[in-house]
């Protein structure tokens, strides 16, 4: 099995698709999601707008398809036994570390992304909850027009319920299990 097919989900199929096609899709989505904003808010939508919008959206999608193709690049430069951020991110989403992996390069590499989640954990839901209360804001400012601030806020919302879990139970878990199997030992106590 491949590399690129091991990886499941929307993330996987991110990653396995052309970045032409990822470009495109953000530029889709970018356009689709700033006019539909743009709806909610009760401003006009004039040709002149779209138009902008559109040409905005798809430097957007120029962009990220540069930038996929980059990293694209730089990981496969490298052995698979490197502890590259796009390799370390495909360890820790299949839960296996490629073979040959040494604990000296990637013990380093993982603990560092534990320390980082664990520190998510609490400060990601305050951050988020910030923004959400922006985006009441914005309900409470324009009332004639509060799905705009409603939307962000239950997008807000949702993240800052969602971050902890994710970031504590399931990708922690992974990481401790990478730790283990390089190791012998878990992810440091002292969190």
């Amino acid at each position: 099995m491949s590399k690129d097919s091991s990886i499941g989900g929307w993330v996987g199929l991110l990653w396995r698709a052309p970045p032409w096609l990822v470009g495109l899709v953000a530029a889709v989505v970018w356009t689709v999601g700033t006019l539909g904003l743009d709806f909610l808010s009760g401003e006009q939508i004039e040709p002149l707008k779209v138009a902008i919008k559109l040409v905005v959206g798809l430097a957007f999608g120029c962009f990220v398809a540069v930038v996929g193709r980059s990293l694209k690049a730089r990981n496969r430069s490298k052995p698979a036994v490197w502890p590259t951020p796009m390799n370390v991110q495909h360890a820790i989403l299949t839960g296996h570390l490629p073979e040959g992996a040494s604990a000296e390069l990637w013990v380093p590499e993982l603990t560092k992304i534990g320390r980082q989640d664990w520190s998510m954990r609490w400060y990601g839901p305050v951050l988020m909850g910030l923004f959400a209360a922006m985006a009441v804001f914005l309900i409470v400012d324009d009332p004639a027009h509060p799905w705009y601030g409603a939307v962000l806020a239950a997008f807000f919302l949702s993240l800052a319920v969602w971050l902890p879990f994710w970031s504590v139970r399931r990708r922690r878990a992974r990481i401790e299990t990478l730790i283990a199997q390089l190791s012998g030992g878990a992810l440091g106590a002292e969190q």
